[in-house]
Parts: structure tokens; C-alpha cells; sequence
């Protein structure tokens, strides 16, 4: 004997309405919306800030850090530029630390690469600048 799951249908509900506010055109505009205001950030900012969205024409961008923060609002006039280009009405830009935001996301971020990962004894290091002379490159 088969025995039926009572919530099936109430579980193919849920998932039918979730699905139909997930692709509602209010967050399916809201999501363009934030792509192209992300586009009016420097490159190098595109993936350290995160938007929070806009609220009373302020748009919120959340950074990791502290230094972050005053970096990115040194550029606020260039980003509020770049937004008057792109957009008939641009919001003014906010700039808020958010140490927990990459957690928040899910986001994992990979220690920054180092140029000289190996350390040079004396003689190697003489050796490797002695052969840059000879190669005439330096």
C-alpha cells in the first residue's frame, strides 16, 4: 500500500507563489537597477562594495572595512557622476562599513596574492639580478 504525503500539494504551493515573487518585475527591477548603478563604480570597486539598495534617493553601498570606506567616499563625487550619466534621477551615494557583509553573502574572500612568495638568501637573490643585467632588460 502507497501512502500519500498530505503536504505535497501545500509544498508545490509555497513553491509556486515563492517562485512568482522571486520573478515579480518589482525585484526584477530592482535587480537591473542595482546592476547598472554597480556599473557607475570604479572597476577595482565592483567587487569590494555591495549594494543595499536605494532609499529615499540615497544609495547605500556596503564596504568591508574602515579604509574601504574613506577610499570610496574620497571617489562619491565621481560615482554620483557616473550615476547622473547613466540615470534620469541618481540617487547620492552613502558609503557604510559592514565588517560582516561578505558572510552575509556567502561570499569567500581568497587572501591577496603575494608578489614575492618566496624569500631569497643573499646569493640567489645576487644571482637572479645579476642574470636581469645580462639579459639586457634592466
Amino acid at each position: 500500500m502507497k501512502y500519500k504525503n498530505t503536504f505535497t500539494k501545500a509544498d508545490r504551493l509555497a513553491i509556486r507563489w515563492t517562485n512568482q515573487l522571486n520573478d515579480s518585475d518589482g525585484s526584477r527591477d530592482r535587480a537591473r537597477l542595482d546592476r547598472l548603478m554597480l556599473q557607475a563604480l570604479p572597476d577595482q570597486w565592483q567587487t569590494r562594495a555591495i549594494s543595499a539598495g536605494v532609499q529615499n534617493g540615497i544609495w547605500t553601498l556596503y564596504v568591508n572595512n574602515g579604509g574601504d570606506a574613506y577610499q570610496l567616499r574620497f571617489l562619491a563625487g565621481e560615482i554620483e557622476a557616473r550615476l547622473a550619466s547613466l540615470l534620469p534621477h541618481p540617487p547620492t551615494v552613502k558609503i557604510q562599513v559592514n565588517p560582516g557583509m561578505r558572510l552575509q553573502q556567502g561570499i569567500t574572500v581568497r587572501p591577496p596574492a603575494t608578489l614575492y612568495p618566496k624569500r631569497y638568501t643573499d646569493s640567489e637573490a645576487e644571482s637572479i639580478l645579476q642574470a636581469f643585467k645580462e639579459s639586457g632588460l634592466g
